[in-house]
């Protein structure tokens, strides 16, 4: 079976959505990538929880697998067991998966705002949408070739900003105060005029 290159599968997934499963073989080796995760729809800054599954379906021991789930655009690695090594772009655990077994890893991910407008480069409005993926390779070792890969699609959802309540009320109290000033400035200054 020829072997499916990570750009190709990451394109493919994008286009079908969902989680996937990719079962890839080279050098005797042939393992199966399973990704899934807790919603088909999410909201910026909840937590994503992925549940990655590797089987290793070959003739031929993995003494040190490297499995890498790549995150989108600004989401953040919170916790994973078992723990791997995060940088901003993705997460890494190196792992020994013996012939035949199975080896599943949960990772909580919380994924970043929309994108901006990039016609107006106004920032992404609250309940806006977009798609945002997250991919996993599985390598025989650091610099090898990807052995499987597979990801998962999810609708994402810009949340409403935060604070942006509080920033309204502040400029009505504000702007009530102002008002009331000036009204009792402007009382102060005006003659009163007396009956008879």
């Amino acid at each position: 079976m020829p072997r499916t290159t990570t750009a190709a599968l990451a394109a493919g997934i994008l286009l079908l959505g969902g989680a996937a499963t990719e079962v890839a073989q080279a050098d005797g080796k042939k393992v199966e990538v399973t990704v899934t995760d807790s919603a088909d729809t999410t909201t910026e800054g909840r937590l994503t929880h992925y549940r990655i599954t590797v089987r290793n379906e070959g003739g031929k021991d993995l003494r040190a697998a490297v499995v890498t789930q790549s995150l989108a655009g600004g989401a953040q690695h919170v916790s994973s067991s078992p723990r791997g090594t995060a940088t901003d772009a993705a997460v890494t655990w190196t792992m020994a998966i013996p012939a035949g077994s199975t080896r599943e890893i949960e990772s909580v991910v919380t994924p970043g705002r929309p994108g901006a407008d990039r016609r107006t480069g106004d920032d992404a409005k609250p309940g806006a949408r977009q798609q945002t993926a997250t991919t996993v390779c599985v390598r025989g070792r650091h610099s090898g070739p990807a052995l499987g890969c597979a990801g998962d699609t999810d609708t994402l959802t810009a949340a409403p900003q935060r604070g942006s309540g509080l920033l309204a009320l502040l400029w009505v109290v504000l702007g009530t105060g102002a008002l009331a000033g000036v009204v009792v400035f402007v009382r102060r200054r005006l003659p009163v005029a007396e009956v008879d």
